[in-house]
């Protein structure tokens, strides 16, 4: 890549911030705006968030319309209409805007009956009288132009801290948890085979867990089962540590083994794969009542719906029924230290009239709309539910093996202690509030 092609590509990467315009009349409606982008996770610049004391101002907002602003909006008032700073504002942002082809850089967000000045009056302009109506249509245009953004979890933290105007990290003894379970037992040795037969039945790891080292070896924790052992002649005993660090691909092997163990286990535990959307699920009726029963992280007995059914709205204002089934994904992870967990992330499949899976936009819809209102109780609580279940049955026996190679994983996960804690009262504070409804299409109930 040449250079000039390298500095237009890391400039490109600073414009990723909306510039907010407005006159000094409307400031009230700028800091409600700047809160409300901010929570959604847009990174905000203005003359109240940016600029410090002693600088230039006209050249420091030249400077974050040029360089920050991937989009510049306008509270376009009777006010801002012919403020000279609000002006020379709008004149830059069209001329940047006609500068990098980009006809929609400077959007208009209409709060009055002000009519549109002679050089944006073939500009599109969002209807601002209804701040939440303006606003649900400014995400949906964001949305649009792929708009760089945080994580929503991050920016309702940072609109807590300009809320707040404080720090919303307090002194506090807490414990944070994660979604790892630690595997307490993993085998010490492996078994090396050699294939001796000239075919083998398809799908054997789903009921010998084994990894193939090249075209006639294989490595496992168990031995085959009685009726393949004819196929493979036993090698050699491998202790588990020597093989991670001497194979070409040992670790990976483990981890492969491993992750092959808890997906048997789960099949066993009768919870159906959905190969479509790569991930498990209960099946109606497999539970009584279809209820997880569980010990939560508080110590507490509770249980947890695995199935259920959600009404929707289409377009065309039809009622639809729609069956949820609480599932899984997971992945084997190692931490710095050496130690295995398995990280469980809960996920949901659907089906439709034709019992087919849900999915993509259909299907993120569907499973934004159930979790909307989790915060970090109700999603360690399905964790800890999730790995409860699999972990019923806590030890998986390796075969003709010593009593200490065993695979079992922890039904709790992995936390640490903290002598701080995050005010989450200030960051509800600010979103106790309706959500917005970003979408056009089925609205979940």
């Amino acid at each position: 890549m040449c250079l000039s092609s390298q500095v237009h590509n890391n400039v490109n990467e600073l414009r990723n911030a909306l510039f907010i315009s407005y006159a000094s009349e409307d400031i009230e409606y700028a800091e409600w705006l700047g809160l409300k982008l901010t929570s959604e996770g847009y990174e905000v610049v203005w003359d109240r968030g940016e600029l410090l004391g002693g600088e230039d101002f006209i050249l420091d907002i030249d400077d974050l319309m040029k360089n920050r602003s991937f989009r510049v909006l306008q509270l376009y008032s009777r006010h801002s209409a012919k403020k000279r700073n609000t002006v020379s504002e709008r004149t830059l942002a069209l001329s940047l805007g006609t500068q990098r082809k980009v006809p929609d850089f400077f959007i208009p967000l209409r709060r009055d009956s002000e009519p549109l000045t002679w050089e944006i009056a073939s500009t599109n302009y969002i209807p601002f009288e209804n701040l939440f109506a303006g606003l649900s249509q400014l995400l949906r245009k964001l949305d649009k132009v792929s708009c760089p953004r945080h994580q929503q979890s991050i920016g309702r933290a940072n609109a807590a801290l300009m809320l707040q105007g404080k720090n919303i990290v307090v002194p506090r003894q807490t414990k944070f948890y994660t979604n790892c379970f630690p595997i307490t037992g993993v085998p010490k040795a492996l078994f090396a085979y050699r294939l001796v037969a000239s075919e083998v039945p398809s799908h054997l790891s789903q009921y010998w867990p084994h990894v193939l080292t090249d075209s006639n070896k294989a490595v496992s924790f168990l031995e085959p089962p009685h009726e393949l052992r004819g196929n493979y002649k036993l090698d050699q005993t491998v202790d588990i540590d020597f093989y991670m660090d001497r194979a070409a691909n040992g670790r990976n092997d483990v981890v492969n083994l491993l992750r092959q163990h808890i997906e048997k286990t789960i099949i066993e535990k009768q919870m159906v794969k959905d190969a479509v959307n790569d991930m498990f699920y209960f099946p109606k009726g497999l539970l009584e009542n279809d209820k997880l029963l569980f010990t939560g992280y508080a110590g507490k007995a509770t249980w947890k719906q695995v199935y259920g059914v959600r009404s929707y709205y289409t377009s065309d204002k039809d009622k639809v029924e729609l069956p949820y089934h609480i599932g899984l994904r997971f992945k084997i992870v190692q931490f710095p230290l050496g130690q295995f967990a398995v990280r469980i992330l809960p996920d949901f499949h659907f089906i439709d009239k034709l019992n087919n899976p849900v999915v993509g936009k259909r299907r993120n819809a569907r499973r934004k709309a159930l979790t909307k209102s989790w915060h970090n109780h109700e999603y360690l609580q399905i964790c800890i539910a999730l790995a409860a279940y699999l972990g019923t049955k806590p030890e998986v026996q390796i075969a003709d093996a010593p009593p200490t190679n065993t695979i079992s994983f922890s039904k709790f996960p992995v936390s640490i202690s903290s002598d701080s804690d995050i005010d989450e009262d200030a960051i509800l504070s600010i979103t106790k509030e309706a959500p917005i409804d970003r979408t056009q299409g089925d609205i979940i109930t």
